[in-house]
C-alpha cells in the first residue's frame, strides 16, 4: 500500500524486485490528471490535497523533499488561485518571462491557470515550459476540465487519469 511504501521504502522496493515478473523499479517521474467535464466536482481540491499530502509524506518519512507540482487546465478564473488566495504568476506570465519562478506552496509548484491570456499562445510553447518544469519534479499532478483546448501540452506525459464527477446529470454525462 502506499502507506507501507512512506514508511519503508527500500524494503517494499526490495520485496518487488523480488516477485517474478515484478516491475523492479519505481518510475523518475509521474504525472496524474484530475479530470471531469464540469466544474465543481471537487478535482481542484483532490488535486491540491493530493500534492500537499505527497510533499508532507515525503517530508516526514523519506526526510527529503521530494518536489511535486500542481499544474491547472481551466476555462476562466482559476480555481486553484481562488483557494490558495495568493499572489502568484500564473501560466501565462510563467511560459513567456523566463525569468519569473512559479510560486511554492507549503512544498508544493504551484502553476495557476489563466486561460484568456494562455489561449493566446501556442500549444508547443506552453508544451516546451511545462516539459522543463515537470523534468525538475518527481510528481506532477494536473487538474483539468475536459475537453481542454491547451490539455494537449501535457496530456501525453499523464500516466494516470482520474476522473471526477458528482450525482449532478452535467458532471457524469
Amino acid at each position: 500500500s502506499s502507506d507501507d511504501f512512506l514508511l519503508d521504502p527500500a524494503r517494499c522496493i526490495r520485496e518487488a524486485e523480488m516477485r517474478p515478473g515484478a516491475m523492479t523499479r519505481l518510475p523518475e517521474k509521474y504525472t496524474i490528471a484530475f479530470t471531469s467535464y464540469s466544474g465543481g466536482t471537487g478535482k481542484t481540491t483532490l488535486a491540491l490535497d493530493t500534492a500537499l499530502h505527497f510533499a508532507r509524506q515525503t517530508e516526514k518519512h523519506l526526510r527529503a523533499k521530494l518536489p511535486v507540482m500542481l499544474v491547472e487546465f481551466t476555462y476562466g478564473a482559476s480555481a486553484l488561485a481562488a483557494i490558495l488566495g495568493l499572489d502568484m504568476p500564473h501560466l501565462y506570465d510563467l511560459a513567456t518571462q523566463m525569468d519569473l519562478e512559479p510560486t511554492s506552496f507549503r512544498g508544493v509548484t504551484v502553476i495557476p491557470m489563466d486561460y484568456d491570456n494562455c489561449r493566446l499562445l501556442s500549444v508547443d510553447l506552453l508544451k516546451r515550459y511545462l516539459k522543463r518544469q515537470m523534468a525538475n519534479h518527481v510528481l506532477t499532478i494536473v487538474d483539468a476540465l475536459w475537453p481542454h483546448g491547451l490539455i494537449s501540452a501535457v496530456d501525453e506525459d499523464v500516466d494516470r487519469w482520474l476522473i471526477v464527477a458528482t450525482p449532478r446529470l452535467d458532471a457524469i454525462e
